[in-house]
């Protein structure tokens, strides 16, 4: 556990990275090496957003917590500095060449430019909205939800409705 506490308390993924290179070379780290080559087939823009969203959220409460999350995939999923995401599911899930070309390819390339793209705050209306008091918390059973009620109100529309109708297919792939 030494080690890995030594190894990531550095700034960076390339100094994270260097520092198990050198303890790769020690006797007994056997188990580094695998770990290393895991590493360096990830995707260099995924390994530098992991640690800068783990190293802010250590300042950071759940909320802000949440929110960053939510401006980090919503900005993966929209690519706006990278492919990667999608690259990586082509290459494993779609082609299984388990060979995904990452861009940028080396972790040089990737620059905090980029990376303050994918953390820069969403206007105040796209924002992820977390009630900060107990206002709007859930009290009570699942049948007093508004979830409840619509899924029995879908329930309801699919009896009246023939298995025909158009639309019908969506109701039932719901529930």
């Amino acid at each position: 556990m030494s080690i890995i506490n030594e190894c990531f308390s550095k700034d960076t993924v390339e100094e994270i990275l260097m520092s198990f290179e050198v303890e790769a070379h020690k006797l007994g780290n056997g188990w580094i090496q695998p770990v290393l080559k895991h590493l360096k087939k990830l995707s260099p823009t995924g390994l530098k957003i992991t640690l800068r969203s783990i190293r802010e959220g250590r300042k950071q409460t759940l909320s802000e917590c949440l929110k960053k999350e939510f401006r980090i995939s919503n900005n993966i999923l929209r690519r706006t500095i990278s492919n990667d995401f999608y690259e990586g599911i082509r290459a494993i899930v779609i082609s299984k060449d388990n060979s995904p070309k990452w861009w940028p390819t080396t972790l040089d390339e990737v620059k905090d430019e980029q990376l303050n793209l994918i953390f820069k705050n969403f206007e105040q209306h796209l924002e992820l909205q977390i009630s900060e008091n107990n206002e709007h918390r859930w009290k009570g059973k699942y049948d007093n939800s508004p979830y409840y009620y619509h899924i029995n109100q879908a329930m309801k529309i699919q009896k009246v409705l023939p298995s025909t109708a158009p639309g019908i297919g969506l109701i039932q792939s719901a529930l």
